[in-house]
């Protein structure tokens, strides 16, 4: 941004063409189903990845009472 120009677009001018290349996107989902867990008991899943990873959702369900924690590093 230091060493940006400037620039005056006229509110009559024409369309300007733009070409956008997005990075890829994988999805990478990590699914578990742990269906018989004690009452009080816990069930803890970890996903490690290998590569830097942007978290979009996170999506759970239950039948009774539930507590979900998203615990996330940044190693940057």
């Amino acid at each position: 941004m230091a060493n940006s120009t400037p620039v005056v677009i006229a509110s009559d001018q024409s369309a300007i063409p733009v070409t956008f290349t997005p990075t890829a996107t994988v999805e990478l989902p990590q699914y578990n189903t742990a269906s018989a867990i004690a009452a009080a008991a816990s069930s803890t899943q970890t996903y490690s990845p290998g590569a830097t990873v942007s978290l979009d959702g996170v999506d759970a369900s239950a039948s009774g009472q539930m507590k979900i924690e998203i615990n996330t590093h940044n190693w940057s």
